[in-house]
């Protein structure tokens, strides 16, 4: 009976010394951080791997560096010219690797400290930066928006928290609005068109002016060319006309001019053309024609 008493005791005490080992060695994934808490007070922090804890006395908790987002459904706020708008908003965050031990000192948990830190401040600061935009510009700058809320979070929230990167989902304004916005794009469009129409008619406008002055232009170097072939004809015409006229006064002026130096050629040439044959009557007195029987006078 003492013998099996005693295997029973050697039995619980190394069972209890094996759960005592093994329960002193924990693992930390990667991506999270474990916080060493020794009788319930945070005495430090452990990075991923294997490490070892005293029994009994510590405990350890992880805390997640990863990445993660929360989504506000629904968030209302109001524009600079004030339009009320409903806004879905996402803001991604992870913990300051570190910083495990302050989130556990001050929130108890990751789930204490969005609830206490993330959810309240996010639409609180988020607003404020909304209600500098007009209900226009926030949807024409959605780009710039994010980047003013990402600033604005950051510098707000702090740490142990980096705030990654925040994105307007959506943002739905009133019906009156909306369809106030529609009914001015489309006066815009309309404006749009009736520009381009405008446009054209002006370009078919001047292209017909081009035309018709293209047309002209043709015409008058028609004309032009016509009067002046006319011209150059006439001229030409004109200048054989005096040309022909100046060679027959020449030529009358040379023969007058010969004739007054020799005046016997008149007799010569009109000796030459006889043909011999005398009248057959003649008036009472008159002289034999083209015979001057005269002796012609010795030259000196």
């Amino acid at each position: 009976m003492k013998d099996f008493r005693g295997i029973a005791i050697a039995v619980v005490i190394i069972a209890v010394a094996a759960v005592l080992f093994f329960g002193s060695w924990y693992q930390i994934d990667q991506g999270e951080e474990g916080v060493v808490l020794r009788t319930g007070a945070v005495v430090g922090t452990e990075g991923p791997g294997l490490h070892f804890k005293l029994p009994l006395i510590e405990d350890v908790k992880e805390v997640s560096l990863q990445s993660h987002t929360e989504t506000f459904e629904q968030m209302e706020s109001y524009s600079r010219d004030q339009q009320p708008a409903q806004i879905r908003l996402s803001v991604s965050y992870h913990i300051i690797p570190g910083s495990g031990g302050k989130v556990y000192a001050e929130y108890g948990s990751t789930e204490n400290m969005i609830a206490r830190l993330v959810e309240p401040r996010v639409p609180a600061i988020f607003k404020n930066v909304f209600g500098q935009y007009d209900a226009l510009g926030a949807i024409q700058q959605r780009a710039k928006l994010n980047a003013d809320g990402l600033a604005a979070l950051q510098a707000g929230i702090g740490e142990p928290l980096v705030i990654e990167s925040v994105q307007v989902e959506d943002i739905k304004f009133s019906a009156a609005y909306e369809n106030s916005i529609e009914e001015k794009q489309l006066a815009t469009v309309e404006v749009q068109k009736r520009q381009q129409e405008l446009a054209q008619q002006k370009v078919q406008a001047e292209i017909t002016v081009t035309q018709a002055q293209a047309q002209a232009d043709a015409q008058v170097a028609q004309a032009t060319a016509a009067a002046t072939s006319v011209k150059l004809a006439a001229d030409a015409e004109a200048h054989a006309i005096q040309v022909k006229g100046d060679a027959e006064a020449a030529v009358i002026a040379n023969r007058g001019k010969a004739l007054r130096d020799n005046p016997g050629v008149v007799a010569l040439i009109q000796a030459e053309r006889w043909d011999g044959v005398l009248p057959t009557t003649m008036p009472p007195g008159g002289a034999v024609p083209f015979l001057n029987l005269t002796p012609a006078a010795t030259a000196p």
